[in-house]
């Protein structure tokens, strides 16, 4: 598949995702306010873990695999398979326990164990959400940009009119109960598309499971859920951080801050996944993938200037547009934020070209030194620079494992085939 098709995909769905994305940030903003913006983000963070544990953890090796059998009908069959078996089991075990556990969760991650509720539909969703994901996956490692786009507009704008709705009729309570719900919805669009993709040959029937590619998914799923996880508990950690130091409407800021970084993201991540991972799982020399990083990064980090650049320009009436007033005092640590984007930026491209080097061990390597480092500048930084500390510890974690990152990419030997993680 050409970069230009990507791209026209992307941008398609990009459009689509950002319009839901920059409508559901105002329409919280305006009916919850910075307080319950926090909540909503701690919530979200806590899910993720969830989703992580279950089905993120397996979508990434489920896109490689699957780019490796291109043409290989039968085994892509099988991996597709034995996902859907993993995740099912997974998410049974998963939402059972975080279920059972809903108690102490929400008073430790929400602060009031009223929020019990919403836990407990995120624990009931997690199989629907994990089966969407791994249709995702398969798209991805199809390299069916178009289905790929296509899934991820149909679960943002399910997530923003679900959202939406609860937020307007259970204030804060509804926006939780709706968020931890929201993605789930969207697998009868998953369906939907891969039920027309009929040259993909799925038997649901035999093979179901396969122990072989099993533990290959595995050794895939430690990267993505080290990475995951890493992200996820590093948010909860400082927010938690924020919040008994600052209040609720200070980490609503924050949660405002972070979000519009999630946004900015969405067009590197998306490239990267249905594009970049694809392409260089199928190289065979360690040299052409890393001729194909050094350039990818350079296009990656140039983009990613530009826009920061102009978005710091704006920041007042950008906050104000997207957000309310409400929510301005973040531009003060805009930034910080801004630069450490670029850092990463650079490191999900070191981290797909990982992927397909399978160099499972500096992955997570790498995930473990960015969490610490974010967890331990933000313990010392908060106290000395205020809210602006936890952008600034998020700048010098990312900073710190893009330049780590590059390092080992530029200092790889050149000689030899890719190993990969096949089974």
């Amino acid at each position: 598949m050409r970069l230009t098709r990507a791209l026209a995909a992307n941008a398609a769905s990009l459009s689509v995702r950002l319009a839901a994305n920059f409508a559901l940030n105002k329409i919280l903003a305006i009916l919850i306010g910075p307080a319950g913006f926090g909540l909503v983000g701690q919530l979200q963070n806590f899910v993720m873990l969830l989703q992580s544990a279950t089905s993120g953890a397996l979508t990434t090796g489920v896109t490689k695999l699957t780019a490796q059998a291109e043409g290989d009908l039968a085994r892509q069959s099988r991996i597709w398979t034995t996902a859907l078996f993993v995740v099912t089991v997974l998410s049974l075990i998963t939402g059972l326990t975080a279920a059972l556990l809903r108690g102490p969760i929400a008073r430790n991650i929400l602060g009031d164990p009223i929020y019990e509720a919403p836990l407990l539909l995120a624990a009931i969703s997690l199989l629907a959400f994990g089966v969407n994901y791994v249709i995702a996956a398969v798209f991805a490692g199809k390299s069916d940009a178009k289905a790929y786009a296509t899934l991820n507009s149909a679960i943002a704008l399910v997530n923003l009119a679900i959202v939406s709705v609860g937020a307007y009729f259970g204030h804060i309570e509804g926006a939780l109960m709706a968020s931890a719900v929201s993605h789930s919805f969207a697998l009868i669009a998953g369906l939907f598309l891969f039920i027309r993709r009929r040259g993909y040959g799925l038997s649901f029937v035999r093979p179901l499971f396969d122990s072989v590619l099993a533990a290959s998914l595995a050794k895939y799923g430690a990267m993505a859920l080290a990475a995951a996880a890493a992200l996820a508990l590093g948010q909860l950690v400082v927010r938690s951080q924020i919040i008994d130091q600052f209040g609720l409407i200070t980490a609503g800021h924050y949660e405002a801050l972070w979000r519009l970084s999630n946004i900015n993201l969405m067009l590197f991540s998306s490239t990267l996944m249905v594009y970049a991972l694809p392409q260089m799982a199928q190289m065979k020399a360690r040299r052409v993938v890393r001729a194909f990083y050094l350039k990818a990064l350079a296009a990656a980090i140039l983009l990613a200037a530009g826009l920061f650049a102009a978005e710091y320009l704006v920041r007042s009436p950008l906050f104000d547009l997207l957000f309310s007033a409400e929510f301005r005092p973040a531009t003060a640590f805009f930034g910080y934020q801004a630069l450490g984007d670029i850092a990463r930026v650079a490191t999900l491209v070191t981290s797909t070209a990982l992927i397909a080097l399978s160099r499972p061990g500096q992955y997570i390597g790498l995930e473990i030194i960015r969490f610490v480092v974010f967890v331990a500048a933000s313990y010392t930084l908060l106290p000395a620079m205020g809210p602006s500390g936890a952008a600034a510890a998020y700048m010098v974690s990312y900073g710190l494992s893009a330049a780590i990152g590059v390092a080992m990419m530029l200092l790889a030997r050149d000689d030899g085939a890719v190993i990969g993680l096949q089974a």
